[in-house]
């Protein structure tokens, strides 16, 4: 979802805040960011819009939490256990999440959809 808000040019946050109310709180991976500051470094033609996604990431003043897990995912699938609403277009990890409970997904390339 992070690459998403770029490449699409999608107002994640305005939509969510909609969604859920002026009040809602976003977090993101430790584990999904250095995910996307090693997909950054061996894919340069997506390095800008990780450097991009990082900074929209920072001006919405998203807080960084710390789950151990393997890898990003697993870190997802354990938030959503713990009733936390993921936003992410991975359709595998979406399955996998959808027996916590919702979860928010791009809908069109325009707007998000909670499901």
């Amino acid at each position: 979802m992070i690459l998403a808000i770029v490449q699409f040019r999608i107002d994640f946050f305005t939509q969510a805040k909609n969604l859920f109310g002026s009040k809602t709180v976003f977090v993101v991976t430790k584990k999904s960011i250095e995910e996307l500051e090693k997909l950054s470094k061996k894919n340069k033609a997506m390095k800008k819009n990780i450097e991009l996604a990082l900074e929209i990431i920072k001006k919405n003043n998203v807080q960084e939490v710390n789950i151990e897990a393997q890898n990003a995912d697993e870190c997802l699938e354990k938030l959503a256990a713990k009733g936390i609403i993921i936003a992410t277009n991975d359709k595998a990890l979406r399955k996998k999440i959808k027996v916590f409970g919702s979860h928010i997904f791009l809908k069109k390339k325009q707007f998000i959809a909670f499901e």
